[in-house]
């Protein structure tokens, strides 16, 4: 029997722009087709269930549902090819429950290494249907996906405490302009290095 492959299709969660932003861009650069940016759990599982992506990235702080709560209620949407997931998390403890959940892996923030390899593995999973072991892995991971999520950490550690009221996108109260974020984004992360950085 053939292995079972899959189409590079992803949904990206975190209520944090900065980081929708960063992950979004780290899977358009592997060669995925980006359906979706949530900012909670509850929506994160609505579009698992119309959009059919065969990956889901997303953190474990996350208002509504933890992410690895996320994880394992995808586990029971008796789905016919649910996605692989990804957590980052800052919080270590709850890795062995997210991976008998059912995550590909679980990523400690501010560790780009491990963010890089965990997409290219999962990549080389939903393309071949055939798991790498790990001396087929090329060590270093991407340089942009660690000046992103380099510059993620750096967000979370000086920018205080990022939850404090909403931050959902088009709702009122929320000024966060996304496609200024994604615009520094492109310049600040090298994906249009040698050009002036945009105007505010």
């Amino acid at each position: 029997m053939a292995p079972h492959t899959r189409p590079l299709r992803a949904v990206v969660c975190d209520d944090d722009p900065m980081t929708l932003s960063v992950l979004a861009h780290a899977l358009a650069d592997a060669g995925y087709e980006v359906l979706d940016r949530l900012d909670n759990g509850p929506r994160l599982l609505t579009s698992i269930e119309t959009e059919h992506p065969s990956l889901a990235v997303l953190v474990n702080e996350l208002p509504g549902m933890l992410g690895h709560e996320v994880v394992e209620t995808i586990g029971r949407l008796g789905l016919d090819d649910p996605p692989e997931t990804l957590l980052v998390t800052a919080d270590p403890s709850i890795r062995q429950r997210a991976i008998e959940g059912g995550a590909w892996a679980v990523i400690p923030v501010g560790d780009p290494d491990a963010l890089a390899a965990a997409i290219a593995d999962v990549t080389h999973y939903l393309r071949t249907g055939e798991r790498r072991s790990s001396s087929d892995r090329r060590g270093g991971g991407d340089r942009r996906v660690k000046q992103d999520w380099s510059k993620v950490t750096h967000e979370r550690r000086s920018g205080g405490d990022r939850r404090r009221g909403d931050r959902r996108s088009g709702e009122e109260g929320d000024d966060t302009d996304l496609d200024a974020i994604d615009s520094l984004a492109d310049w600040e992360f090298g994906h249009a290095e040698g050009n002036d950085p945009p105007s505010e």
